[in-house]
């Protein structure tokens, strides 16, 4: 009798859920996580709700298996909540939550050209068309050979190395400046048909506030028929001019240009507080108790100016601590008042008898 062991899996993967969720140029949405583990195959269910925990987990946007996952069916300026599970092959999916949240804000069309609905004989702007070749042939509009794209419609540009044939052509198409002053996350796109023969350049360059062309997309050895688009948003600039140049083209065959459009966002506009500090300064007079004078000072006085306000000793009064600021005894004080040995009369003293001091200071000439 033979015999066997079966190990049933009956555990959902271990998966630590979505890890990014980021816009894109182009209007889609990027999202990517870390593979999850288990010992069967892995697959991803992606769920997308336009509210937090708005999710309905039986019904997945997509399924798939690998780890990034591009959500091109978004509208613009609608912000969208993912959560991404993953299951294995017997459909056991595991239970995270982790949601991240991302928004297309749709860009600001600063500049456009399509040479058939503007003024300048259909041309919305003012070109500049270098003709550097030493043969005919150009940049033009009329398009001889009849060349045609799906992804044009009117008039467009085009230069026909084909159609001139034997003509070396180094031709540039060349825009205005184009002011993208209080912009930011600048780029352009345009549609274009370049037809590949062997040895030619199909060259895309722009020149930044004057600082000369630089190359930022180059077309050869393959044909191509697409949307371009070129990011200059790791730029910091406010002027931009666009070139499309064609060039080491001999009996090759052409280049379609058209529609061709500058976007970008406006820098947030940032708003400066100023606060006003106002500083107050405080005078503090110390007055000494029971003196109020702000001139000549005497204690316990409050005189202001000199504190004698009156004439000095008019009269005799001699008394001691007298601050007299005047001559003491102006006038003869015919009476008795030298009641101190020392005497302050400056004047001849006394016409009367009235020296009861032994020592008294007249300095006049004593009575007989």
């Amino acid at each position: 009798m033979k015999t066997d062991t079966a190990t049933a899996d009956c555990a959902p993967p271990v998966f630590a859920g979505l890890q990014s969720a980021t816009p894109a140029l182009d209007g889609s949405v990027a999202l990517g996580w870390n593979a999850a583990s288990d010992a069967l195959p892995v697959h991803y269910n992606i769920y997308r709700a336009t509210s937090p925990g708005g999710q309905n987990f039986s019904s997945p946007l997509a399924t798939i298996g690998g780890t990034s996952y591009v959500d091109d069916t978004i509208t613009p300026d609608v912000t969208y909540y993912y959560v991404v599970r993953a299951a294995d092959a017997f459909g056991q999916e595991d239970a995270n939550t982790v949601e991240r949240s991302a928004i297309y804000v749709a860009p600001t069309e600063l500049w456009y050209e399509d040479w058939d609905s503007g003024a300048i004989a259909g041309w919305v702007h003012p070109w500049t068309i270098d003709d550097g070749g030493t043969g005919p042939g150009t940049w033009n509009d009329t398009n001889q050979d009849g060349r045609t794209s799906v992804l044009t419609s009117g008039n467009f540009m085009i230069v026909d190395s084909d159609y001139y044939a034997y003509s070396d052509m180094d031709e540039a198409l060349i825009s205005e400046h184009i002011d993208v002053t209080g912009y930011e996350g600048i780029y352009f796109e345009f549609v274009h048909k370049f037809v590949d023969y062997q040895s030619e350049y199909a060259d895309v360059d722009v020149n930044l506030d004057g600082g000369g062309w630089q190359n930022v997309a180059r077309f050869r050895f393959d044909t191509k028929e697409e949307l371009s688009q070129v990011d200059l948003s790791s730029e910091t600039f406010t002027d931009l001019q666009i070139r499309f140049h064609y060039y080491n083209a001999y009996f090759e065959w052409y280049w379609i240009v058209d529609d061709v459009t500058v976007l970008g966002w406006p820098i947030p506009t940032t708003t400066t507080t100023t606060t006003t500090t106002t500083t107050t300064t405080s005078s503090t007079t110390t007055t000494i108790p029971g003196d109020d004078d702000t001139g000549d000072d005497d204690t316990g006085d409050d005189d202001t100016g000199d504190d004698d306000t009156a004439g000095d000793d008019d009269a005799d009064d001699d008394t001691a601590g007298d601050d007299d600021t005047g001559s003491d005894d102006d006038a003869d004080d015919d009476a008795d008042d030298d009641v101190v040995d020392d005497d302050d009369d400056t004047q001849t003293d006394d016409d009367a008898d009235d020296d009861n001091g032994d020592d008294d200071d007249d300095s006049g000439i004593c009575c007989g």
